[in-house]
């Protein structure tokens, strides 16, 4: 989808460099220790008979599979933060003190009936908030920690929106299996932040996340589906 005039469009997750070599990393890691344990198991079977051989391939599976699992899971910590750190970051953006607390739309954005509201896990560029209120209407949406969070009230008229992106973390499970967490990215021109919203449940795929990106394709705001290996 095009942009308005004269807005020009951020770089997305997915052409971040230093994702991409960790998101290539952590899925080597993953693949690697399930190969590495099936190896070992089936060369210790193929060898039962001779107990010297044998012996030395499960010592071998008592050593290499932990390790091969705990740098495994290191290299998918070490990705997660980064990408938690790297989503709410682009260029132009202010100082976090420098971050408004509350941004009111002109007069006629927020107003009447929501056509859709959601509870998300909720991080942008102040940093995280937890669980924040999504209300789209007709013209805008605002973002809130609820009434009784006042200073922490963000209004846009969906003009404002640079863009969203619809980002599925892809991960190997323990047991070879692959499982999708879901977020929404989306970017603001003035002021220029970042919000990011999704679970931080890495087992669980938020299915709030679609209804939002396509209410928001719906508004015409620029959209971009991508899907991260890790």
């Amino acid at each position: 989808m095009a942009l308005p005039s004269g807005q020009a469009a951020v770089n997305r997750l997915s052409d971040d460099r230093r994702l991409f070599v960790m998101s290539c990393a952590t899925l080597g890691g993953g693949c690697l220790w399930v190969l590495v344990r099936l190896t070992l198991a089936v060369l210790a079977g193929l060898f039962h008979g001779d107990r010297a051989v044998s012996n030395a391939f499960s010592r071998a599976a008592v050593i290499a599979v932990p390790t091969l699992l705990l740098v495994w899971v290191a290299l998918h910590v070490g990705f997660r933060l980064t990408f938690y750190r790297d989503a709410v970051r682009v260029p132009g953006e202010g100082s976090r003190t420098e971050m408004p607390r509350v941004v009111d739309a002109s007069a006629g954005v927020i107003s009447g009936e929501p056509e859709l509201v959601l509870k998300m896990q909720t991080r942008c560029s102040i940093g995280k908030l937890g669980n924040c209120s999504i209300q789209l209407y007709a013209n805008g949406l605002q973002v809130s920690r609820g009434p009784q969070h006042p200073e922490h009230r963000w209004q846009f008229s969906y003009g404002d929106l640079l863009q969203a992106e619809s980002v599925d973390l892809v991960s190997t499970g323990a047991r070879g299996y692959s499982v999708s967490q879901s977020f929404v990215r989306v970017i603001i021109d003035q002021p220029r932040m970042v919000f990011l919203f999704g679970t931080n449940l890495w087992w669980l795929q938020n299915q709030k996340a679609q209804l939002l990106v396509n209410k928001l394709r719906q508004h015409r705001v620029p959209t971009f589906v991508e899907s991260i290996d890790t």
